[in-house]
């Protein structure tokens, strides 16, 4: 992924920060918990559907890893969930930075779904 690799050197990024952004992103967080206990309390009500609901999903609580990192610096196609994490950590860093436009940033090829971004990111 050539844009990206681009990216993160235009921008003075390091894969470490990178690793270290997602880490704190995706940490789960108290509104987590309570998330997954209501989630839970569902589940055993024997209620079915999250949508009906309107429980939306709880953080994983895990970050981007090193390997997924360093195949889509390779330029390797990553899974969804792992090139969700690495948009959302770069949009952070980015944003870090100042550059307030970063869908810009990603349209320009970073991270775009012709070479293995995804066109959708969490807020």
């Amino acid at each position: 992924m050539a844009g990206l690799h681009e990216t993160l050197n235009s921008h003075g990024i390091s894969e470490e920060e990178l690793l270290r952004r997602s880490t704190r992103l995706e940490r789960w967080l108290p509104e987590d918990r309570a998330l997954s206990l209501a989630r839970a309390r569902l589940r055993k009500s024997g209620e079915r559907g999250y949508a009906v609901a309107a429980l939306p999903k709880p953080r994983t609580g895990r970050g981007i890893g090193r390997k997924h990192l360093r195949a889509a610096l390779a330029g390797s196609r990553i899974p969804r969930i792992p090139r969700a994490k690495l948009e959302r950590a770069l949009a952070d860093a980015l944003r870090h930075r100042g550059v307030t436009d970063t869908r810009a940033e990603r349209s320009a090829g970073a991270l775009s779904p012709s070479n293995g971004g995804s066109a959708e990111t969490r807020p």
